[in-house]
């Protein structure tokens, strides 16, 4: 009997141990901001595609939304196109020019040991609770929550346009660079921006022109956000 127990609190000790193992770090409250290790890879999403293109990082305001976090990757994703279809990424061979769809879809990787397949999809109702679920399970790591980052991937076809249409590409995603450095934080109606700045709005119900997009630059990066015309007119005391 006395070997029963002895046994038992053998198990429970050993278990304790590995609890204590699992938990080396105290959990910290959800931040405000997050860092962002974005890659770009070619092929299907959740399938088999190579490694990545290119990497950019940058940080999340969380408060911002799912819109222009979306917005910050579609304006990354270019610049790493532009560089990957100018030949210009560093230890990785270009194959064939790639093509970034308009509505770009956001995977996210949830932990360092997911598998590709199990990536998830980004959405405006879960990317939040995505975020705070792994930035809950980051103190279980080895490194904990100090060295944390949320890792996106954007996955992207091949593209074989005509000449015309190749070089009309180029010359845009150039532009979406020089433009970023030029524009200031001074509001512009969107009906300007998305003919110099090639990045995806944000889908907005305008059918009755209640919202314009507008161009805002927020940690320096200009993304596009819905705004209701009535109140922007009453900022500018405007009564036409």
């Amino acid at each position: 009997m006395q070997e029963h127990d002895n046994d038992r609190d053998e198990g429970s000790t050993n278990s304790s141990d590995n609890n204590a193992k699992r938990a080396k770090h105290p959990s910290l409250p959800f931040p405000s901001t997050l860092r962002v290790l974005l890659s770009m890879k070619l092929g299907e999403p959740l399938g088999k595609a190579r490694s990545p293109l290119g990497q950019r990082e940058f940080d999340c305001t969380v408060s911002e939304g799912f819109d222009v976090l979306r917005q910050k990757v579609a304006v990354y994703c270019r610049q790493i196109a532009d560089d990957y279809n100018q030949g210009k990424v560093k230890g990785v061979k270009k194959e064939v020019d790639v093509r970034l769809d308009d509505n770009v879809a956001i995977y996210f990787k949830p932990g360092s040991n997911t598998s590709q397949v199990d990536y998830i999809l980004l959405t405006h109702s879960n990317h939040l609770i995505e975020m705070q679920e792994t930035w809950r399970h980051g103190a279980q790591r080895s490194a904990g929550q100090a060295s944390f980052k949320l890792h996106l991937f954007v996955y992207v076809s091949k593209d074989r346009p005509s000449s015309s249409e190749s070089q009309k590409r180029m010359s845009s995603t150039r532009g979406i660079v020089r433009n970023r450095s030029q524009v200031s934080s001074t509001i512009e109606p969107a009906a300007d921006a998305t003919s110099e700045v090639a990045v995806p709005a944000a889908p907005v119900a305008n059918d009755d022109g209640e919202y314009r997009n507008v161009r805002f630059k927020l940690n320096g990066v200009v993304v596009q956000v819905p705004v209701n015309v009535a109140d922007m007119k009453a900022v500018l005391g405007r009564t036409d």
